[in-house]
């Protein structure tokens, strides 16, 4: 089970990845949230957080705690 602070930042994530992937090329929001997602995933990483693993196809990863 996610911790608290890990769960808020995987809320976090999937907002600005939808946002960075959905959004308008040419607006500045869509551009923040690309750099806010990236920052978020520094967070994950540092917090232990992989993103799947290396025998999943992308569809099937999800965050979950590094082995």
């Amino acid at each position: 089970c996610y911790k608290s602070r890990e769960q808020e930042l995987i809320t976090e994530y999937q907002y600005e990845n939808n946002t960075c992937r959905d959004g308008d090329p040419e607006s500045f929001e869509t551009w923040n949230a690309c750099l806010r997602r990236q920052s978020i995933v520094l967070d994950l990483t540092n917090h232990g957080y992989c993103w799947g693993n290396d025998t999943q196809a992308e569809y099937q990863k999800s965050w979950q705690k590094c082995s």
